[in-house]
């Protein structure tokens, strides 16, 4: 039996290829509220939501941001976040490498992909932060981005940071973007009927991003994944 949900699988790619630009405008809204006000999307410092260009509808949302101003000292980048249906956050509950092992499968990197097609997305590394799975992707009309997947108030939720048009988000700077992004939202939806330890227990958290700490599969033959390297003695 799958770990994922139908609404889950729906958000592996939804909002990625109909990114806005990167300037959102100082007159839209820091955040914006979904779900029937059970989320709010809160946008990191900086940063600005596009109503115009987010999505809500029954069991699922996608909401896009982007700089608030194109003088902001803000990193260039266009964030996602895909919300999920109440329940579908049961979907982490299989742990750190069983998400690892689906996203690196055919059917996973398929849905990761934005053609669609396994052959262009390739999960290059993995890690953990905060009870969250940390991706970073190679896709073949998207270049490489991050994308982070958690738990809020029950609901599956993707993060991802990217750069738009001729801009190119570099890897740290997309990292650290998401985990901005990630504090932000967990901030704005307190869940006070969960305990305080929320899914820690399922994760070994790591908030220092030096190295991936969880193995990534092989993809197969033809795939866009450069050839793994041989993990060091100890």
């Amino acid at each position: 039996m799958s770990i994922w949900t139908n609404s889950a699988l729906a958000l592996a790619c939804a909002g990625l290829t109909a990114c806005a630009g990167l300037d959102i405008g100082t007159t839209q809204p820091r955040s914006i509220i979904v779900q029937g006000g059970d989320i709010k999307v809160a946008a990191p410092a900086g940063y600005c939501a596009n109503p115009q260009a987010s999505t809500d509808g029954a069991g699922s949302a996608v909401v896009l941001m982007g700089r608030c101003s194109a003088t902001s000292s803000a990193t260039p980048a266009v964030i996602t976040a895909s919300v999920g249906a109440s329940g579908s956050g049961a979907a982490l509950d299989a742990g750190p490498v069983a998400l690892t092992r689906f996203f690196t499968s055919d059917q996973g990197r398929g849905m990761l992909a934005s053609t669609g097609n396994p052959a262009d997305a390739v999960v290059t590394s993995s890690e953990t932060e905060d009870a969250a799975v940390l991706l970073r992707i190679k896709d073949a009309n998207l270049g490489e981005y991050w994308r982070a997947i958690l738990a809020l108030k029950g609901r599956l939720v993707m993060l991802s940071a990217m750069g738009a048009e001729s801009v190119v988000l570099p890897p740290e700077q997309g990292r650290a973007l998401l985990s901005k992004s990630m504090a932000v939202l967990r901030s704005a939806n307190p869940d006070k009927t969960a305990p305080a330890v929320g899914l820690a227990g399922l994760f070994a958290a790591s908030k220092t991003p030096a190295a991936p700490v969880i193995e990534v599969l092989t993809p197969p033959e033809g795939s866009l994944r450069p050839k793994p390297r041989v993990p060091s003695a100890g």
